[in-house]
């Protein structure tokens, strides 16, 4: 990254600032990978970024226009790259049954709109869950929680459907795979946004 933490504010404004330095860093390595076939995993060693969500923070229409249009482009990118995104948290059982170790799940369900949209919607875990990848955060063994996330690499099915076009811009979509077995679960992406249809050239 080209800032650095010396430059960088205190407070609110400055777990502000490193949330967007580590946001932006997820952004650019979800674009870098998609030049590269084939389906990725990217293991992200952090217990993540403030949330910077809750009754008191109070956001413009401006601060939640450019915070949808950060989940859009980065859910994008990770969609468009055929990365799936997995958090193992370093703290392990110190992090563990905390509430900021579970904050993340208020925000899973993709978020439809600026005007709802909040900085919790930019959680890692969130994107990580959001991709199809898991959440590691309850064990100290940081080298079998990534070995977890490597096997999940080496048995996966491709699913794709022709889907209608989107109203308007950036539309969202949920995605669920149900299977037939009650005590199985697919992990799958769980949404994306959709594009309408471009009018075709004479």
């Amino acid at each position: 990254s080209d800032v650095c933490s010396s430059d960088l504010s205190q407070g609110f404004y400055g777990a502000a600032d490193r949330a967007q330095v580590s946001i932006r860093a997820l952004g650019q390595l979800a674009e870098s990978e998609q030049a590269r076939p084939g389906r990725k995993i990217v293991i992200w060693i952090s217990p993540g970024w403030p949330m910077l969500s809750g009754p008191n923070v109070q956001l413009s229409a401006k601060d939640q226009q450019q915070i949808f249009n950060t989940v859009v482009a980065i859910s994008t990118q990770l969609r468009q790259s055929r990365v799936t995104l997995y958090v193992v948290d370093p703290l392990g059982t110190s992090d563990a049954g905390t509430m900021r170790a579970f904050y993340y799940e208020q925000f899973l369900k993709g978020v439809t709109a600026a005007n709802r949209a909040v900085f919790g919607n930019l959680g890692l875990q969130v994107f990580a869950s959001q991709s199809g990848g898991r959440v590691l955060n309850s064990n100290n063994d940081i080298a079998a929680e990534i070995e977890k996330c490597i096997r999940d690499s080496d048995a996966y099915y491709v699913l794709s459907y022709d889907p209608p076009p989107a109203d308007g811009p950036n539309e969202y979509h949920a995605i669920e795979v149900r299977l037939d077995r009650q005590q199985l679960k697919a992990q799958t992406r769980t949404g994306y946004y959709g594009q309408p249809a471009r009018p075709r050239t004479p």
